[in-house]
């Protein structure tokens, strides 16, 4: 007689328990890390959105946003302002009056950017606090970046002084709790970039 063993298919009590214990142990990484993940992102994106107002106002400055507008030669730009309230805010507007210095009685506000999240302007350099220029940043309350046609460069203001030897700005965007930044820089050149 031949005798067969049955064989039973299917996991044991330890193995399912080392299984359950890893997923648990990947699950808590993963959730532990999420807010954290979550915060970059958020931050990641709204740096990517301050760019493109940058950008936006570089395109209205090359072309013409308004129409009928009779004068060319007004540029366009952007003021950023972090005393205050103002830390969550940035304003495109027309410089009517070719100064490219931000005057909000005698420019027109075109359109106003504003952080709806915990991230704030934490810091503005002049020159680029991340590009190792070699010279010392300024750490004004407001820039302004105007560019005007023909051409895409900009010009910057510090502080509402207008400052034609600055060849670059940039924006500290920090998250909520202040422990992660990127930046927003804008050269004279017209280059946009975010680090």
């Amino acid at each position: 007689m031949i005798s067969f063993k049955q064989k039973n298919k299917g996991f044991t009590l330890i193995e399912m328990l080392i299984s359950v214990g890893i997923f648990t142990v990947m699950s808590g990484i993963i959730l532990a890390n999420y807010p954290e993940f979550r915060s970059r992102s958020a931050l990641d994106n709204l740096t990517a959105q301050i760019a493109i107002v940058f950008r936006e106002a570089q395109v209205y400055g090359i072309s013409v946003r308004e129409e009928g507008a009779a004068n060319f030669s007004t540029g366009y730009g952007v003021h950023v302002d972090i005393t205050g309230e103002n830390k969550k805010q940035l304003i495109i507007f027309a410089d009517r009056n070719n100064d490219t210095i931000f005057d909000k009685n005698r420019d027109s506000v075109l359109e106003t950017f504003n952080l709806t999240g915990g991230e704030t302007i934490s810091e503005l350099c002049a020159p680029s606090c991340v590009g190792g220029t070699g010279i010392r940043p300024m750490y004004p309350n407001s820039l302004t970046a105007v560019f005007v046609r023909p051409n895409p460069d900009a010009y910057f203001a510090i502080n509402e002084i207008r400052n034609p030897s600055m060849s670059s700005i940039s924006l500290k965007v920090s998250n909520r709790s202040g422990s992660y930044s990127r930046y927003v820089e804008v050269y004279t050149t017209g280059q946009i970039s975010v680090r």
